[in-house]
């Protein structure tokens, strides 16, 4: 075994008697994900494993697992397709998935600082199409962010959105209210999702439903056209502070070459009062569908 790059835990040779492994794809605190070959099949897939010292705590294992489920009840194009679970030798659980060619949205982020407003709109437009799909399953995403946004490339060259990480998702249904704390916030917003991209209610103290989604895809979406994210701060509760009750600085300040359309979508998806925002993804994606469709598309659907 190879020792893992930046990290404590070897490269295994195979995953319990089903995976040979190929390569590491990427590690953290949390899970390593590895491309191996699926023995029976020979398919070329990535699976995901919970980490040694993670593996040692119920709360982890017991998220890990609600990923796993979560992840195992959608089926759409722009969602990343889980294929198979179970649990090694050693105890730690894992699931396959189809293998991504390509790159997270952060990274386009990085080289770039911002993109043309015809991708930012392809980009969210597939997000929002994946986004409906969960949210139809009963499922809130809840750190909808662009480490999350994979940009897949297929074989031909073209490519497909797709969205990563349902570890923080939640049951509609079993939603949960957060405590008013600021330590408690620090805590709660490093659990529930990431603080840039938290919509007010996520810590407000309201019910957190699929239009928190849609706010954090706004601003996905702000940062694309911009290059910078709408509500910065240097501590966590003057973030917040900024989020519940200041506006971001205007679009069409920052670029003149976007549509007041665009602009438009923007600015509901970033509406404090949740009940003024876009109802459902449907409706966003209508919006962005008839905003791409003067352009045609470059992406796939």
């Amino acid at each position: 075994m190879e020792a893992t790059p930046g990290g404590s835990e070897p490269i295994p040779e195979r995953l319990g008697d089903r995976y040979r492994v190929v390569r590491l794809l990427g590690w953290g605190t949390c899970a390593s994900v590895y491309q191996c070959v699926q023995l029976d099949n020979h398919r070329t897939v990535a699976v995901k494993v919970l980490s040694r010292e993670m593996a040692t705590s119920k709360r982890w294992v017991s998220r890990f697992h609600r990923e796993i489920r979560m992840t195992a009840k959608l089926c759409h194009v722009n969602i990343c397709q889980a294929y198979d679970c179970g649990t090694l030798p050693d105890g730690r659980p894992y699931y396959s998935m189809e293998l991504l060619t390509g790159e997270p949205l952060s990274s386009l982020l990085s080289r770039h600082g911002s993109l043309p407003e015809r991708g930012a709109v392809a980009v969210a437009r597939q997000v929002a199409a994946g986004l409906g799909a969960a949210h139809r399953a009963g499922i809130v995403h809840r750190d909808i962010k662009p480490g999350n946004i994979f940009l897949h490339r297929r074989g031909d060259g073209r490519v497909v959105v797709k969205l990563l990480d349902f570890g923080l998702c939640k049951r509609i249904a079993e939603q949960e209210r957060l405590l008013g704390d600021s330590t408690q916030l620090t805590l709660a917003g490093m659990l529930v999702g990431t603080p840039f991209y938290l919509a007010p209610e996520q810590f407000n103290g309201s019910e957190v439903d699929t239009r928190s989604d849609l706010w954090a895809l706004g601003v996905v979406l702000y940062e694309l056209l911009a290059g910078k994210l709408p509500f910065m701060a240097s501590n966590l509760p003057l973030l917040l502070l900024k989020i519940a009750h200041e506006e971001p600085a205007a679009l069409g300040t920052m670029r003149n070459d976007l549509s007041p359309e665009v602009i438009a979508v923007v600015e509901k998806s970033l509406r404090k009062n949740i009940e003024r925002r876009y109802a459902d993804a449907g409706e966003l994606l209508a919006d962005l569908s008839s905003i791409s469709a003067r352009w045609g598309e470059l992406f796939d659907d």
